[in-house]
């Protein structure tokens, strides 16, 4: 087994965060769910990575879109995300 070199973050140094941020009535679609912020741990103040571990029938995230808006090149743009289910 290879060994970590910094900066790499073992993530199982980060701690875990356990339960769901969603307000009733999506709590109960996400399930029980284990959260390491992986992007805290590495100093990474513009970028959210999170380590996302969804327990028996849970998700990782509830699909939802934010806002249309435009782009600095005049574009319409819009970001989507797809939940995965274990």
């Amino acid at each position: 087994m290879s060994t970590l070199r910094l900066p790499a973050v073992d993530p199982t140094t980060v701690p875990e965060q356990r339960g769901s941020g969603y307000p009733d009535p999506f709590r109960s679609q996400m399930g029980e769910r284990a959260k390491r912020k992986l992007g805290d741990a590495c100093r990474l103040g513009r970028v959210g990575v999170n380590l996302v571990t969804p327990g028996p029938g849970g998700q990782s995230a509830l699909r939802h879109r934010r806002p249309t808006s435009r782009s600095a090149t005049g574009s319409r743009a819009t970001t989507r995300s797809v939940p995965t289910t274990i």
